[in-house]
């Protein structure tokens, strides 16, 4: 590949220079001493490492990726924590079966895992090869990996057959039609995926986070956010996780500042009438279907809405309460006026769920409602009995 030469080297490292790589002076500075193929292939590269550290950290500046690839890496304090998992699991060595830029990979190596990792696409080995050359572990030793070109299905006989090795596998998720949530659209397949899983090898399989529960097998699971967004679906097997993991248990992690978990078996909240507090649990909470663990008292507004509904507080970060203030027409002519009349200068909208007013935009409400006083507000679309309605609401506590 061009930008492993001594020539992309040097281009790469006159694209770090300029403030701006996507901009008409770096192609020009860059072209006059480079062609116009390794010109924009170093700018392209720079425009992706910047993009990069915000997901990857400071060690992005000296990868390589791919569009794709950076849009599939794991957060690393995500990839961190699944690492330390594994680890702890009494894993030291991994197979990554369609490692892409090997992203995962190298923070599994830095952790001290031995590393195959397996990627089919020449062009993309030769990234994942040159990102898992920076790998070094805490010692400051080079880590052990190495990758090996060829089909991911076909090398995992040869790869898997110790028991003492585990399987990573991340399945792209995109086609010639782009991103894709199908598990039937996953490379490699989800056969392929519910063979491991499901044949003792040890083995952990990433999958986006809005993955269809019900196509699931019975495995430990965890859904996991960082930071409050959603970013995985991760299933465990073969693995010893201590602390109850197992079929039938599933496990909502939060990455942030630290990592907190919640588990125990799926349980769908009763519909109730609304209380003094409405909930928004944290999205792993909520696709871990964990939100009863919270508090003995839930209810939920709406078996399609998301919003639980209580008399106390919530513990932040799982969820966020906030108080009840009081119950407003959702039709936008008497919205508007209860903005005029309460003089909102700033208004929050949040909503859940479908169908008639919950369908809404909320940027078009807000701009319909023009708010232009002093005060902020907080207005909650939700259904209760069937029924759309809004609420005014104010936070009780913060997630952190």
């Amino acid at each position: 590949m061009i930008l492993l030469t001594d020539e992309g080297r040097a281009a790469l490292e006159l694209a770090a220079e300029h403030s701006d790589p996507t901009s008409l002076a770096a192609a020009t500075a860059l072209r006059r001493e480079f062609s116009p193929e390794l010109a924009g292939a170093a700018l392209h590269q720079e425009a992706l490492r910047r993009k990069a550290v915000a997901k990857l950290g400071e060690r992005a500046r000296g990868m390589l990726f791919t569009p794709e690839g950076l849009e599939q890496a794991t957060r690393r304090p995500v990839a961190e924590w699944r690492a330390r998992r594994l680890v702890a699991a009494g894993v030291r060595e991994v197979v990554d079966l369609g490692c892409g830029i090997a992203a995962d990979a190298m923070v599994m190596a830095e952790h001290g895992v031995r590393v195959t990792a397996v990627e089919i696409d020449p062009d993309t080995a030769a990234l994942a090869a040159h990102n898992l050359s920076w790998a070094q572990t805490s010692t400051g030793e080079a880590a052990e990996a190495l990758v090996r070109v060829g089909d991911a299905l076909a090398l995992a006989p040869e790869l898997l057959s110790r028991p003492d090795v585990a399987a990573f596998v991340d399945p792209a998720r995109r086609t010639s039609r782009g991103r894709s949530w199908q598990l039937e659209d996953l490379t490699p397949s989800w056969g392929f995926v519910l063979d491991l899983v499901t044949g003792g090898q040890p083995a952990v399989v990433k999958l986006g986070p809005g993955v269809d529960r019900a196509e699931l097998p019975a495995v430990f699971t965890s859904h996991v956010s960082h930071r409050g967004d959603a970013v995985e679906t991760t299933l465990w097997s073969g693995l010893d996780l201590g602390g109850g993991a197992g079929p039938g248990i599933g496990e909502a992690v939060l990455v942030s500042d630290e990592v907190r978990t919640l588990s125990g078996p799926p349980e769908a909240l009763p519909v109730g009438p609304l209380g003094r507090f409405v909930h928004e649990a944290d999205p792993a909470v909520s696709r871990a279907e964990l939100v009863w663990r919270l508090a003995p008292d839930l209810v939920q507004l709406d078996p399609h809405a998301g919003y639980a509904t209580s008399d106390q507080v919530l513990p932040a970060p799982f969820a966020t309460s906030f108080t009840v203030l009081e119950q407003l027409d959702p039709r936008p002519k008497h919205l508007a006026r209860w903005v005029k009349d309460h003089d909102i200068g700033t208004l929050e909208i949040k909503k859940r769920g479908r169908g008639g007013a919950l369908d809404l935009d909320p940027a078009v409400l807000r701009r319909q409602l023009a708010p232009r006083g002093t005060q902020s507000a907080t207005v909650m679309f939700c259904r209760i009995g069937g029924a759309v309605t809004a609420l005014h609401v104010q936070r009780a506590n913060h997630s952190s």
